[in-house]
């Protein structure tokens, strides 16, 4: 695990697959909103379940870490195109365009839409 500012990383070894935990720290309309579109999906192969916010909300999140940063994490962009190409088939548009409205992001939104070819 690695952590900075009470949000952290853990990767399951046998997968190499990481997961980033951050703390809601202040409940805003949009953190409500993603915790209650959650999913329940079981932990790899075990009989463990664990929840897990939206493609969509995981966009708009790392479009604010993305904004947040002067639009300079070229980290963050690439997971946000990235989760784009691949969940492109079942996205729900007008949520995002909702809420990157409401956070103020819809021109970082609709420059990702631009370069992964959804507009």
């Amino acid at each position: 695990m690695r952590g900075s500012n009470n949000t952290f990383n853990i990767i399951h070894t046998a997968s190499v697959i990481k997961a980033y935990i951050y703390p809601i720290k202040q409940s805003n309309d949009f953190e409500f909103s993603a915790m209650s579109r959650r999913q329940q999906v079981q932990l790899f192969s075990t009989n463990k379940l664990i929840y897990i916010v939206s493609p969509e909300d995981i966009v708009l999140q790392k479009l604010r870490w993305y904004k947040i940063a002067d639009n300079y994490s070229q980290k963050q962009w690439r997971d946000v195109l990235g989760v784009l190409k691949a969940r492109r088939k079942i996205l729900d548009f007008n949520y995002l365009r909702l809420w990157s409205n409401y956070l103020k992001l819809t021109p970082e939104l609709e420059k990702a839409f631009d370069e992964t070819n959804l507009t």
